[in-house]
């Protein structure tokens, strides 16, 4: 997943204190690069959130290629 280093540590102690959905939304923030205000309630969302995150991205990438 790329997760590493103090994000890895925090999200390990949201899991053991059970605190999944605080563990899944610092998972996305450390994976994406992005900070994730309203927080993951579900996988589903996840993967939403992933995809406008993605698309955003190839998005600029594609505009500065095209300049």
């Amino acid at each position: 997943m790329g997760v590493g280093g103090n994000a890895l540590e925090g999200i390990l102690d949201k899991v053991k204190n059970r605190h999944y959905q605080l563990a899944c939304t610092m998972t996305f923030e450390a994976t994406h690069g992005v900070s994730c205000d309203t927080g993951i309630n579900h996988p589903n969302q996840y993967f939403s959130e992933s995809q406008k995150v993605l698309q955003a991205k190839n998005q600029t990438v594609q505009s500065q290629l095209s300049t």
